[in-house]
Parts: structure tokens; C-alpha cells; sequence
């Protein structure tokens, strides 16, 4: 027996459940398929129930036959804002029709209940049952021993049968014990007609049991001629009655049948050449040409479709049924996603395995070419797929897998993987994401993602990504969205994302973005596009090959909430004062304009604590150049420095960089000079500073009075500026290349200075403790 559990919340968390059978009140073992490993497991107390919106339901079997009155479901625990079991059905192996009228309800699928013709005298027996206060209710008729079987008695059960395939058809005989009535009975003669075109079966069988019994009295196909078949199911006495009767008198009873379907895949070899009239057998795709909604109002998809509306396609689905085989096999599999691609190939994907026919072997996802079905590289997906998106000559999938059904990847299809149509070859779109794709869709270049994840490859992500084409690359996006989005679509212009948001917002930013005047009378944001991360590096390439493109994205969000990676600088000492209360990484400290005089493009400069990954793999340090018209970000050509930016001063064509960090290869410490025309080091003559103390200096002010455009001021802790004493605040000549102390110097640590006045002067705006001489 199985019942499936329906629920309305949309979480991706479980509740857990436990069945006790009633009357007995056992708590019963139970199996079903896990949704996300799709292999079947067994459980007892408690089972897991997911609450998944993707799953319409959950199938939980008994393990074994059981007799019981009902059932008790308790559940251990919910989630969500408003949890339940939308719907619960109580199902049993197969269908029954009873010989008790009142006893035959309608089912779903059924145009009218089950029913019943009768000849003879039948009268309602009843006895009580093996359960504890329940009764059994069955039709009886007694005549003379002798009457001919023409002449005697018959019952005529009429299942509705709604679709074709493979049965057992059994007949449920009651026990003659519990009726006391084993001396009177009989044998019977029982005709099944299994449908148009095919010939009645004839079995026959003893009534003489003195326990409940099933008895097979048919297995093969049965075919519905139309939507109102039923099959015929007669019995009657048998030619040969066994038993001398009781008291000269006979009796047969009339309990249940019941029909199981086992197969969809049959041969029928002794059926006429019209046994299928009207009628084709396929499953999971259709096509319905729109034209047959305007030249016959008559047909409708929901009901069975004449021959004359298929269309060549529609062999597909006559290929998939056949492909997946029996019908265990058929109800565990859906088609979720269609895709077709301009050269007429078209992709069906969902969750099933097929196991015969042309493309025997395939999993999860198959393509059909020339008429036939055919499997693509590898056999497919080892997991279930949602979303299919034809781009070009690329496929892309998205669903619940993390490699392919040959597992020739090595776990890097999370979630969402590319087929290259041309080539027949899977390649990953990065890492992938750390959870389950539901929907795809594509914008000027930009692959857009759906689901439920937070992560995709190192970009932080809530539930929706972006992955642009052009460098193969995740990248961020604006927005903010909190949820598990299940649907993305674009409009003419506008784009449309549906699911369980818990809030959102217009803009969205990866610790960067930029305000700039606009025309509306209010600043313009700009979160600019480049996905920083924290990890921290001990040594860097000295590879020029820094330059990547990162895409300007639409509004889809990019959001950093979930987890950042930390990345810290070098120790501080408790005495030291902090630039910031926290330096978790990824952050942006500081940042800084220049304009290329030769191409009079301007460049945002950016400094802090993060690394960034350009498209080669290459890593850059602390310092990153982002062209806003162009989306390229690089970072300084050379080594990368090690550790964390606090100020950037742009005197020129060259870069001061100031903070907490050294450059491999170099004495720089705290502070460094960069020439951005020729994009390379500038050190040169810059005699390094020093801290006491054994500790590492640190500048977090690098500044220059409009009045000495020779000089520029630095500021932060440190003791010495090559041989020179200069605490704290330094000044350094930029035509000399020499350092100086400002006036009779200070002692301490600076934050930050200004200017007044046209001469130089210095104002000290914040100091964990300072000496003026």
C-alpha cells in the first residue's frame, strides 16, 4: 500500500513522520525513494518527509500485506510560515470492483464507479472478520444441486479499466469458515473479456477454501476500446460442480476482483489487425498543433486523442514509454523540461532511466534525432533535471545532479552543466553551485539561473546566478533577492523572477559600488560587477595575463550574506591602533580615480583586504583596476603584494599604495609606488618604512597640500622612514626621493589628516594617542 504525502510549504528542509497501523497499533516499516539520491530507502520511526515544492508528492510503501482498519501518521516536527499535508490518499495494490454496489466509488480518473449485473437469487452475507470488531459483507446465492449451469445463477463484475497494459486480474474468495458454510460450496466458471479484438479467457475455480483466498484468474493485456471501456468479468457455475452440496442445495458467493496493472509493453498475438482502433499508447510528450484547436473544437489534450491528431513527434513519446519498460519504472519517471534546437534536434530531460530501445542506457536527459531516440555523451546526468536552455550550440541543464552517468567529470556538474551540442561533450560552467537548479533563462550573452543554492563556483549567490558566455565565468549582478526562486523569465523589457521570496531589493553590491551624479536630481548606483574573495594567498604569480572580463550585468541580484571566506592581514599588536572594528575579508578599504592619457579612459582604483581570480586563474592582491565602460578589472601587472590596502593616492601617472603588506622580492613595507603607465613597480629611491619594536608599519593616509605639489604626506604607524626618524607623519619628496619630518614631528599613530589654509598645514584628525614637541 502507499500513500503520497502533498504539502504546501517550499523549504528545502525535512519533517520527519512516523504510520501506525490500527487496530493493532504497530508502528510500520515503510520504504520509499529519496527524492535527492532517487535510490529507494527504508524507514520506520522517524521517516523523512520532505517539504520540497518541486516534489508533488511522496510515495511511502508497506513492506508487506497487511489487514488493518486504518492508520495513524504522526508528525515530529514542521517548518516554514505555514506547513501541512495538503492532500493524503490511502492507496492499495491495484483496483477493486465488490460485488457489495455501495462499496464502489469513483475514482479519479474513472468516468463512473465500478458496477455489477447479477442473474439468479444473491443475498448479503456477513461474518465477522480476523479484526477485532469488523464485519465482512459478501453476496450469496443457493440453488439445486443438479440445476444446469445455463440455467443457475452468475454475477458480472464491470471494472473500469483506463488504460491499456499488461494485468493480473484475481478473484477474492471469502473463507467458508467464517461463513460456516463450507459444505454447500462449489466451483464456478469464470469468462474475462480483456477487450476489442481479443479473445474471452476461461478459467475455472473452487469456492471450497476455508480461509480467505486469491485466486489469479487472468494475466495479460487488457484494451480499452474507448473512454468508457469496462472489462467483463462473469461467474458462473462450472461445468463439473465439485462437492455433493448441502442439503441438495449449492451455493457460490460473489466477494471482489481485483486488477493490477504490471506492464505498458505487450504484444497481443492473437488480436485483429483493428484491435487498437482510434488509439496510440506514449508517455511524457505530446505535440499539439494549435491548428487543431481552430479546425476541430471537438478534441480535447485532457481525453484520448484520435490518430489523426498525431504529428510525426509524437512518436517520441511511444520511444520513451517503451525506452523506460514496466510500470514501477513509469510511475517513479516525469519529463520536466523540453528544448529544441534549430537544426531539429530536440532534448527531453526530467527523471528516468531507459533501459531498452535506441537509446538504452540513457539517464535523466535524452535526444531525439532522425526519428529516433539517442543518448548524448556519457549517458546523461546522474541526478534528476528541471530546466533545459538551447543557447546557440550550447545546451544548458540545470536540475539536482553533480556529474554524469558515467561520473566522467569528477563531481563538477552541481547543479547546472553545459552540453556542447557539436562536439557531444558535457563542460562544467565552473563548479557549479551548491544546490538545485529549477529554471534558465538568457540575456544579451548571460546565462541566468534559478534556484535553490547560495553558492556558485567561490560567487556568493542567493538563489539566482549569473553566468556570462563570453568568459565562461560566474559573475555578480545587481540586486538583492532572499529566497528559493523557482522560475526566471525575460520580456521585451523587463525580467520576471518568481518563487518564495522572503524580500529583495534594487541593488546589490560584492563590498564595491559607485555613486555618480545622474539626471533624476539623485545619485545614480552603480554596484560594480567583480566577485572579490577572501581567501588568503602566501605568494603570487608574476604573470602580466591579469586581465579578465567581467560582464555588466542585468537586474538579476548577486548577495554576499550567506558566507564569506575570511581572509586576515598580519597580526596587530593589542597597542596598535585598528583601522576597522572587523577585518574580515573580503573588504574594500579605500579607493582612487586615473585617467590614461593616451586613451583618456578613466580607471577606478580599489584597495583592501581580498584576492581576486581572473579568467586565466591568474590571482591579484589587494589592488584591482576596474574600467567602468568596458567591465574589464585587472590587477597590477608584477608581483602581487601580501596583505591588506588601507589608502590609495594617484600623484599623476603613479600610484601610491599605502597599508599593511610587503611584496615579495622587494624591502617594501607598508608602502610601495606603482607607475600605471608602465605598469610595473616604482621603487626606486623609496627608502622603506619601519616600525619598533619588531612590529610591521602601517599606513593609512596617503595625501598631498595643493601648496608643495612636490610633497606627499604619509601617515599612519611607524618610527622610521629609512635612516630618517620620522614618527607617525612623514613627508615625502617626490622630486628628491628623499623623506622629511613635518616641523618638529609627533609621536603616535595617525588615522587620517587634512589641510588649511594655503601654506602647508597639517591638522591631525584622529590619533590613538599622540606627543607634539
Amino acid at each position: 500500500m502507499s500513500f503520497p504525502f502533498y504539502r504546501s510549504s517550499s523549504t528545502s528542509l525535512t519533517v520527519h513522520t512516523s504510520v501506525t497501523t490500527i487496530p493493532d497499533n504497530q508502528i510500520r516499516p515503510l520504504t520509499y525513494i529519496d527524492p535527492s539520491t532517487s535510490q529507494k530507502q527504508t524507514c520506520t520511526d522517524p521517516c523523512p518527509l520532505s517539504v520540497d515544492s518541486s516534489l508533488l508528492y511522496q510515495d511511502f510503501l508497506f513492506d508487506s500485506t497487511l489487514e488493518i482498519t486504518g492508520i495513524q501518521i504522526t508528525l515530529s516536527g514542521f517548518v516554514g510560515s505555514g506547513p501541512g499535508l495538503h492532500l493524503l490518499q490511502l492507496l492499495s495494490s491495484g483496483a477493486f470492483a465488490s460485488a457489495v454496489e455501495q462499496e464502489n466509488g469513483q475514482s479519479c480518473f474513472a468516468p463512473k464507479p465500478s458496477n455489477t449485473k447479477r442473474t439468479g437469487n444473491w443475498a448479503a452475507k456477513v461474518a465477522n472478520t480476523g479484526i477485532a470488531g469488523t464485519t465482512q459483507t459478501i453476496l450469496a446465492s443457493d440453488f439445486d444441486v443438479g440445476t444446469p449451469p445455463a440455467s443457475g445463477p452468475s454475477f458480472t463484475w464491470l471494472p473500469y479499466v483506463s488504460a491499456e497494459g499488461n494485468y493480473d486480474v484475481s478473484l477474492l474468495i471469502p473463507g467458508c469458515t467464517d461463513f460456516l458454510d463450507c459444505d454447500s460450496r462449489t466451483s464456478v466458471k469464470v469468462t474475462i473479456f480483456p477487450g476489442e479484438g481479443l479473445s474471452p479467457f476461461v478459467t475455472t475455480i473452487s469456492q471450497q477454501n476455508h480461509v480467505n483466498n486469491v485466486v489469479q484468474i487472468y494475466s495479460g493485456p487488457i484494451v480499452p476500446s474507448g473512454p468508457d471501456f469496462v472489462t467483463t468479468i462473469t461467474m458462473a457455475l462450472a461445468d463439473q460442480p465439485e462437492g455433493s452440496g448441502s442439503n441438495g442445495r449449492y451455493e457460490i458467493v460473489a466477494d471482489r476482483v481485483q486488477l493490477v496493472l504490471t506492464s505498458v509493453d505487450f504484444m497481443v498475438s492473437n488480436a485483429s489487425s483493428n484491435a487498437f482502433p482510434g488509439f496510440q499508447r506514449g508517455f511524457g510528450f505530446l505535440e499539439w498543433p494549435r491548428s487543431l484547436v481552430s479546425s476541430n473544437d471537438s478534441l480535447d489534450a485532457s481525453q484520448m486523442l484520435p490518430n489523426s491528431s498525431l504529428t510525426p513527434l509524437d512518436s517520441i513519446s511511444v520511444e520513451m514509454s517503451n525506452g523506460i519498460g514496466n510500470l514501477t519504472q513509469l510511475n517513479e519517471s516525469n519529463i520536466t523540461a523540453v528544448a529544441h534546437h534549430p537544426s531539429g534536434l530536440i532534448f527531453l530531460a526530467g527523471t528516468f532511466q531507459l533501459s531498452s530501445g535506441s537509446a538504452s542506457g540513457a539517464s535523466n536527459i535524452v535526444m531525439y534525432r532522425d526519428g529516433g531516440l539517442v543518448s548524448i555523451a556519457d549517458n546523461g546526468l546522474n541526478g534528476p533535471v528541471f530546466a533545459l536552455l538551447v543557447d546557440q550550440n550550447r545546451l544548458y541543464v540545470g536540475g539536482a545532479f553533480y556529474d554524469t552517468a558515467a561520473a566522467t567529470t569528477s563531481g563538477r556538474l552541481r547543479g547546472v552543466a553545459a552540453y556542447e551540442i557539436n562536439q557531444n561533450t558535457w563542460t562544467p560552467m565552473g563548479s557549479g553551485v551548491d544546490g538545485v537548479v529549477t529554471s534558465l533563462s538568457s540575456s544579451n550573452g548571460l546565462i541566468q539561473v534559478a534556484g535553490s543554492f547560495s553558492s556558485a563556483s567561490d560567487v556568493s549567490v542567493s538563489s539566482l546566478a549569473i553566468w556570462n558566455t563570453a568568459s565562461d565565468t560566474w559573475s555578480s549582478s545587481r540586486g538583492f533577492v532572499v529566497g528559493d526562486m523557482s522560475l526566471i523569465v525575460n520580456g521585451t523589457s523587463q525580467q520576471w523572477v518568481a518563487g518564495n521570496v522572503a524580500s529583495f531589493r534594487k541593488f546589490s553590491a560584492s563590498g564595491i559600488a559607485m555613486l555618480e551624479n545622474s539626471d533624476e536630481n539623485e545619485p545614480q548606483v552603480d554596484p560594480l560587477p567583480v566577485t572579490l574573495s577572501g581567501t588568503r594567498r602566501t605568494s603570487f604569480s608574476t604573470s602580466n595575463g591579469r586581465r579578465s572580463r567581467v560582464a555588466r550585468s542585468a537586474w538579476v541580484p548577486h548577495t554576499s550574506f550567506r558566507r564569506v571566506n575570511k581572509r586576515q592581514s598580519s597580526a596587530v599588536s593589542d597597542t596598535t591602533l585598528q583601522f576597522l572594528p572587523c577585518t574580515t575579508a573580503p573588504l574594500v578599504f579605500t579607493g582612487a580615480f586615473w585617467t590614461n592619457g593616451s586613451s583618456s579612459t578613466e580607471i577606478t582604483i580599489l584597495g583592501g583586504n581580498f584576492t581576486y581570480s581572473s579568467q586565466d586563474n591568474a590571482s591579484v592582491s589587494g589592488v584591482l583596476l576596474y574600467d567602468t565602460k568596458t567591465g574589464f578589472a585587472s590587477g597590477l601587472a608584477g608581483t602581487q603584494l601580501n596583505g591588506t590596502v588601507h589608502s590609495l593616492f594617484v600623484d599623476g601617472d603613479r600610484l601610491y599604495v599605502g597599508g599593511q603588506f610587503t611584496i615579495p622580492g622587494t624591502d617594501a613595507d607598508g608602502l610601495a609606488i606603482y607607475n600605471l603607465v608602465d605598469e610595473q613597480w616604482d621603487l626606486n629611491g623609496l627608502q622603506p618604512l619601519q616600525a619598533s619594536d619588531g612590529e610591521s608599519p602601517i599606513v593609512r593616509s596617503i595625501s598631498k597640500s595643493t601648496s608643495q605639489i612636490n610633497t606627499v604626506i604619509v601617515a599612519g604607524t611607524f618610527s622610521r622612514a629609512g635612516s630618517l626618524r620620522c614618527e607617525a607623519v612623514c613627508l615625502y619628496d617626490t622630486s628628491r626621493h628623499q623623506w622629511d619630518v613635518p616641523g618638529a614631528g609627533v609621536s603616535g599613530q595617525v588615522m587620517a589628516v587634512a589641510y588649511a589654509g594655503v601654506s602647508l598645514q597639517i591638522r591631525i584628525l584622529s590619533v590613538r594617542y599622540i606627543d607634539i614637541p
